[in-house]
């Protein structure tokens, strides 16, 4: 029996995700195969496990009743030393078969032979496709690799299960079905793609499947089918044919013919063929999902966030260019979590194309925010890239000088960091350039009076979209030196900090704390390398560190009063 290329048809469970292009697919046979790109563990410890849902045969048929050349377990895999597997299947009522065991320190075998070509220096190779009857004549893979040489690999084929198959006989055919896959010594890896459970490979149906969007800004799309047709077997006999979505019933119909569900919008849909007693033959699930790649859409990403000085605020704003399949664009903010962003805000496709974020506070940290494009039923049809704003920190020196520290914007590039200084709070002019690693500058003879900083980008292309004006730089937040705000600070005592490397790490002692607070070492990316919480007056404590320029912060919690330190860790 020729098994090539049989392991692509045979889910029972079908789901897909459609893009506004007609699709079409087989669904709804009787037979099953887990589809898992699953990397096998290497490590002698931890085993690969799959499982898969079979519910497509009549109610009470068991492995024992399946004709002998049916009863095929089968997998597409590839691994670099076969030697040291052990594969397993195991059936819905717990009983276990070996398949393939491992050959270590089995005397007169190959265990050095590969499966399928494994790729030595990425993962994962090409699967081979590997089959277990009881009716094989090409004995086990111990007993077949004798006729083989290593290194090359064992032929794909049917071969003679270590445990006969036969031990499945009263296993149930519909349930859940596992693989098992030990990797018993270390060195040699390699990846499933796919596992079989028995070989009856006719299909019962034939459908096709199509989802289109017209205009999804406007309403929720109805464009959507479901086309069956029942092969010759069953076009002879009376079944019925159901349809539902999240419990509901939308409709059903007799088989005596192509069956065809229409207008549906997008949604998880439940297919299920009845006897004429009401009898559950087999269900299938498709999810109908109209989604839209970036160049669909042809709306563009964010263009800049900027510092909104009228609000003390980040404005996110992006260009329009065409925003056809769009209903409104929804902005996300990055958690407390690392790439976990949480929406903030929606604004409709018709307004303007930004959005000021009221509830963070630049002057804390910087912020990292993603654009989404939602279609009317809100589902995403673009996500790009996020950003990453600039967040300025100042300090006055012994000597008066000033002393600025940034981090880096994120999202697009730019050849260097210009830094503007105004000394009425309205007119900024440049007072120095540095390139685009550089991350410090100090502004050594700053004018007397009130001074106030900001570090901009100059974008080579100014963002135009559809708002009330036109952006032509990226600006951080505003550095306030002003004689109100340091007037300000000073109403409490200066907060004396003082950090000092050492061989294991910063030594940070402080003194004049008011309130409860924290400490952060930051690198000049302006990542977070260390942070600990303040709770005393006064105290002194051990921070991690990494050779280079750090900046050390200590903030008192409910109030602005802040201490900066810059420190340099030699290698």
């Amino acid at each position: 029996m020729n098994h090539s290329g049989s392991f692509f048809g045979f889910l029972l469970l079908f789901v897909v995700h459609f893009v506004p292009l007609s699709a079409h697919a087989q669904c709804l046979t009787y037979l099953t195969s887990g589809t898992s790109d699953g990397y096998i563990p290497d490590n002698g410890l931890d085993c690969f496990h799959d499982s898969a849902s079979v519910s497509g045969f009549a109610e009470g048929v068991t492995w024992g009743d399946l004709p002998a050349e049916q009863q095929v377990l089968g997998v597409e895999i590839e691994h670099s030393f076969m030697g040291d597997l052990n594969i397993f299947f195991t059936c819905p009522n717990g009983s276990t078969v070996a398949v393939h065991e491992t050959l270590l320190g089995v005397p007169g075998t190959n265990p050095g032979l590969d499966l399928g070509l494994p790729d030595v220096t990425s993962d994962p190779g090409v699967g081979w496709s590997y089959f277990w009857s009881d009716a094989s004549s090409e004995g086990t893979f111990a007993e077949a690799s004798t006729s083989v040489n290593p290194p090359i690999s064992l032929p794909a084929g049917t071969y003679s299960p270590n445990e006969a198959l036969s031990g499945l006989n009263g296993c149930p055919m519909n349930g859940t079905w596992e693989i098992t896959i030990c990797d018993t010594w270390s060195s040699d890896d390699g990846n499933l793609f796919s596992w079989q459970v028995a070989d009856w490979v006719e299909p019962v149906w034939s459908c096709e499947i199509e989802y289109e969007f017209e205009d999804p800004s406007t309403d929720c799309s109805e464009d959507g089918f479901i086309h069956l047709t029942p092969d010759s077997a069953f076009a002879t006999t009376s079944h019925f044919v159901e349809l539902n979505l999240n419990g509901v019933v939308l409709g059903s119909d007799s088989v005596d013919g192509p069956v065809l569900f229409d207008g549906l919008s997008e949604g998880n849909y439940l297919v299920s063929v009845y006897s004429v007693d009401s009898v559950l033959l087999y269900d299938a699930t498709f999810v109908l999902l109209g989604e839209f790649a970036p160049y669909a859409s042809n709306a563009d990403e964010i263009c800049a966030i900027e510092y909104d000085a009228a609000t003390d605020r980040n404005r996110v704003i992006w260009t329009k260019w065409d925003d056809t399949n769009i209903a409104s664009y929804e902005i996300q903010r990055e958690s407390t979590l690392t790439s976990e962003f949480e929406p903030i805000g929606t604004v409709h496709a018709d307004s303007l194309s930004e959005f000021i974020d009221l509830d963070f506070d630049p002057a804390i940290s910087s912020a990292r925010y993603n654009l989404v494009a939602l279609d009317s039923c809100e589902v995403s049809i673009d996500n790009w890239s996020d950003h990453r704003t600039i967040h300025l920190q100042a300090g006055v020196g012994v000597n008066g000088e000033v002393n600025l520290y940034w981090n880096a914007y994120e999202g697009l590039s730019y050849p260097n960091f210009e830094v503007h200084r105004s000394t009425d709070g309205i007119n900024y002019f440049q007072i120095g350039t540095v390139a685009n690693s550089t991350f410090t500058f100090t502004d050594l003879t700053p004018p007397p009076g009130n001074k106030w900083y900001q570090i901009r980008i100059a974008l080579d292309a100014p963002c135009e979209p559809t708002r009330s004006f036109v952006t032509s730089f990226i600006g951080s937040n505003i550095s306030d030196l002003s004689a109100s705000a340091i007037e300000s600070e000073h109403i409490l005592p200066a907060i004396d900090l003082v950090v000092t490397p050492q061989s294991n790490g910063l030594v940070v002692s402080w003194e004049r704390m008011m309130q409860d607070g924290g400490l952060e070492v930051f690198d000049l990316s302006g990542r977070v390398v260390d942070a600990l919480p303040v709770h005393s007056a006064s105290g002194q404590v051990t921070m991690k560190s990494a050779p280079g320029f750090l900046i050390v912060r200590l903030r008192e919690s409910e109030s602005l009063r802040t201490k900066f330190k810059h420190v340099f860790v030699p290698h």
